[in-house]
């Protein structure tokens, strides 16, 4: 399953890792981008397969994307999974006075914006990670993902970002 040395996301923080030492089946010592040793879990890490430079892109909305403007060319679809990363820490720098309805707000702008962005480079694998929490903001994801027609919605596998996370599946043909 995993390996020593291998690189993994934090499933419900952000950041990235490399398993440094494997304590038992399903415990392990992780190295985090700033050299910190922490221990994880199985299912409180996932394998990665792209490089973090991709997935700062699509966990931060640029700032030309507030302030929209012509379509850039877009490049030919790549097959590995985007990945939104809807934890509020990781969308926006300050947020300690906001209300959960407004980080709940807040956060569904940001995955239209995103999904958006993907769409128009016709992505056809989303994995949305929504965190575990009450299930407010997991279940107005999937609400949202409801309106896209002929598409697929899925949890992801405990062992890969646990139930904190939804994999999108998207046809394009016949789309809201």
């Amino acid at each position: 399953m995993f390996k020593l040395d291998q690189k993994v996301i934090f499933v419900d923080s952000p950041g990235f890792g490399f398993i440094r030492q494997i304590v038992k089946n399903d415990e392990f010592m992780v190295e985090d981008e700033h050299g910190f040793i922490r221990m994880f879990r199985a299912g409180q890490i996932a394998p990665i397969r792209i490089s973090r430079e991709k997935l700062d892109a699509v966990d931060k909305v640029p700032q030309e994307k507030a302030n929209p403007s012509k379509p850039k060319v877009l490049e030919k679809h790549n097959a590995l999974p985007e990945v939104i990363d809807l934890h509020i820490h990781e969308i926006v720098d300050r947020h300690e006075h906001w209300s959960n309805t407004e980080i709940v707000n807040y956060q569904m702008e940001y995955l239209k914006a995103q999904l958006k962005r993907l769409m128009e480079k016709r992505v056809k694998t989303v994995h949305i990670i929504h965190g575990v929490g009450e299930g407010v903001l997991r279940a107005e994801v999937r609400q949202y993902l409801r309106k896209f027609k002929n598409c697929e919605i899925n949890d992801m596998s405990y062992t890969r970002k646990g139930f904190g996370a939804t994999e999108f599946i998207i046809r394009y043909k016949g789309n809201v």
